[in-house]
C-alpha cells in the first residue's frame, strides 16, 4: 500500500546467510506473486523506502504499507501564507503556516496555498514519504507588498485595468507575481508596482501624491 500506485517495487530474496538477491520488480498498484519465503522490498519513491524483512507464508497474501512521516515547509514571508492539506476526500487534515516546518503522515494529498484576499494556488497531487524533506518555495509565484502611509486608509488594487479588490495601508499583503496599480486617491496613484521573485516585503509609497500636496500648501 503506497501513496503513489505507479511506484516501482523491487523484491529481494533473503538467503540463509542474510544476503539479499534481487528477485522481482513490480508496480505497487498491481502487486505480485512470490513463492513462500523471507523477503525484503524497496519502494522506489523519494527517498526510497525499505521493508528490511518480511515473511510470505504458504497460500497467504501479505500487504506492505509505507508508513512514517515527512517534513514539509512553505518558504515565504513568515505567517503571511498558509497551506491547507487535504486528503483524497478533500477533507482538511492539516493547516500549515509559512516558515514553520511540520511533520505530516505519509500519503497523497492536495495542497491549497492561500494568502487572502488575492493569492491562491492549488497542487492537486503531492506525495509525502517517510523521512522525506519537502519545501514549497512561493517566491516564484507571489510577492509581498506593503503600502506605506502616515495613516491607515483603504487602497484599490488593479491588475492592468481590472480591479482585483481593496486593502488597507500599512499592512503587508500577498499578490501573484506581476505588475499592479495601487490607488489611494487622485493624488496618490502608484501605477507600476512590480511584484515577484523575492521573499522581501516591497514597501510602496505615494511620493508623487505627497509632492503635489506640498505644492498646494505653499
Amino acid at each position: 500500500d503506497n501513496p503513489d500506485p505507479t511506484a516501482s517495487v523491487v523484491v529481494y530474496k533473503i538467503e540463509a546467510n542474510g544476503n539479499r538477491i534481487p528477485f522481482k520488480t513490480f508496480t505497487a498498484a498491481f502487486g505480485t506473486a512470490v513463492p513462500p519465503g523471507v523477503y525484503a522490498a524497496e519502494v522506489k519513491v523519494e527517498p526510497p523506502f525499505l521493508f528490511k524483512s518480511f515473511e510470505v507464508p504458504p497460500r497467504r497474501s501479505v500487504t506492505l504499507k509505507v508508513k512514517g512521516k515527512g517534513l514539509i515547509e512553505v518558504r515565504f514571508v513568515k505567517a503571511l501564507a498558509s497551506v491547507e492539506v487535504l486528503n483524497r476526500e478533500d477533507k482538511l487534515v492539516y493547516r500549515l503556516e509559512s516558515e514553520r516546518p511540520y511533520y505530516i503522515d505519509t500519503g497523497r494529498y492536495k495542497l491549497r496555498v492561500v494568502a487572502p484576499p488575492f493569492f491562491k494556488r492549488e497542487i492537486k497531487k503531492y506525495f509525502i514519504y517517510p523521512n522525506g524533506e519537502y519545501r514549497i518555495d512561493l517566491k516564484r509565484d507571489a510577492g509581498v507588498v506593503q503600502f506605506m502611509h502616515p495613516t491607515t486608509q483603504g487602497i484599490y488594487v488593479f491588475a492592468s485595468d481590472r480591479i482585483l479588490g481593496n486593502y488597507v495601508t500599512n499592512v503587508p499583503f500577498v499578490l501573484p507575481n506581476g505588475t499592479y496599480r495601487l490607488f489611494l486617491d487622485k493624488d496618490c496613484d502608484v501605477r507600476k508596482v512590480q511584484v515577484g521573485d523575492s521573499l522581501n516585503v516591497k514597501n510602496v509609497r505615494c511620493q508623487e501624491g505627497e509632492r503635489k500636496k506640498k505644492k498646494r500648501l505653499r
